[in-house]
Order: C-alpha cells, then sequence, then structure tokens
C-alpha cells in the first residue's frame, strides 16, 4: 500500500516528504493540492491535517 503525500509540486516541504520516501525506497502517491482554490481549507483535506497546511 503506497502513502499518500498532499501537497504543490513547487513546495519546498513537499519535495523533502517525497526525497525521504525515494531515500527510503517507500512506494507513495503524490496528490496536488489547489491552494489557489484554498482547497486545503476544505474537506476531505481538511480530515487529513486539520491545520489545512501542507504536506498532508
Amino acid at each position: 500500500m503506497a502513502i499518500k503525500i498532499y501537497g504543490t509540486p513547487p513546495s519546498a516541504p513537499a519535495r523533502r516528504a517525497i526525497a525521504a520516501a525515494e531515500e527510503k525506497g517507500l512506494d507513495y502517491e503524490f496528490v496536488v493540492v489547489d491552494m489557489s482554490t484554498a482547497q486545503h481549507k476544505k474537506q476531505p483535506f481538511i480530515s487529513i491535517n486539520p491545520f489545512g497546511q501542507i504536506p498532508g
């Protein structure tokens, strides 16, 4: 089962999470969150990270 990394492609924290997953050889799925429409402050993302922060 792959882990899901939520974020935006240019986000440094998301890139760090991806780099860590790749270094450890983990299967992951990158899920793009559109911050321009405040998708990170709405459901279902807010149930994943109640603070609405990226990466989730």
